[in-house]
């Protein structure tokens, strides 16, 4: 929680970037994770969170958010509706419940549309209850 992320990108063939890290975290009780993104690019682009989970190592992708140039603050990604991707479907659609929830061991940002170089930062990490 609470830390920068400052990610520069070079431009390429790909158009979806995923950011991990390995995280012991019980999200519960969380409702959203809220955080704020600058985008260094001249065009808009998208950004979803992910997670995986134990026992089983599932994943679950949530929704994706617009993100515009500059500062994005407030960006809200609700946890607790049933509109996750998620590998156990396959991730084609956002009709899965993200649970269980208490014990998530890897998270993520994913950055889509981005085949052009910039730069992108992530502040504010924080979890609403």
């Amino acid at each position: 929680e609470g830390r920068l992320l400052k990610v520069a990108l070079a431009g390429g063939e790909h158009n979806k970037l995923v950011l991990t890290r390995a995280a012991d975290v019980d999200l519960a009780d969380v409702k959203a994770v809220v955080l704020d993104i600058h985008s260094g690019f001249s065009e808009g682009f998208s950004a979803s969170l992910w997670f995986q989970t134990r026992p089983d190592w599932d994943g679950f992708e949530s929704r994706p958010i617009f993100i515009r140039p500059g500062w994005n603050r407030n960006l809200r990604f609700p946890l607790n509706l049933d509109d996750f991707k998620s590998s156990k479907t396959g991730w084609k659609n956002h009709d899965s419940t993200f649970h269980p929830r208490n014990d998530v061991s890897r998270t993520g940002l994913v950055l889509y549309n981005l085949g052009v170089a910039g730069e992108v930062r992530v502040d504010s990490i924080r979890f609403e209850k």
